[in-house]
């Protein structure tokens, strides 16, 4: 009985304590202010279901999984949306972004791959 109320605390302890670890975690909380319910999201390299946990709190839209060549075309679409990607693909995709853009940038622990990323979120907000 102690065991199992013993990993009852440490389940219910720990993941709020690890998740400011987290990158998607960071960028929720750096970009939630600009947020808007009807944005619509996507990644690229990047689909990890913490983004959906994290997001979809603040927005309606559903995560669409986009490969590198087609992320300026989903941002020059209409309507307020934004994107979460590697920082380094941000940076080739998006040199010359539009003045009313927002750009959030962290880095953090992955844990579903074992390794450390630098994501960025772009954000239209329009």
């Amino acid at each position: 009985m102690a065991t199992a109320c013993g990993w009852i605390i440490i389940a219910l302890a720990v993941p709020p304590m690890v998740a400011r670890f987290f990158p998607a975690y960071q960028l929720f909380q750096a970009s939630r202010a600009t947020l808007q319910p009807n944005m619509q999201f996507a990644a690229v390299e990047f689909q990890e279901p913490s983004l959906v946990w994290y997001f979809r709190s603040r927005v309606r839209g559903f995560l669409t999984p986009l490969k590198k060549r087609t992320a300026a075309e989903f941002m020059s679409e209409a309507g307020p949306r934004f994107i979460v990607l590697p920082t380094r693909v941000a940076g080739e995709i998006f040199a010359n972004p539009p003045a009313s853009w927002r750009f959030f940038t962290v880095s953090g622990f992955n844990i579903a791959k074992g390794k450390r990323v630098d994501l960025t979120l772009v954000l239209k907000a329009e």
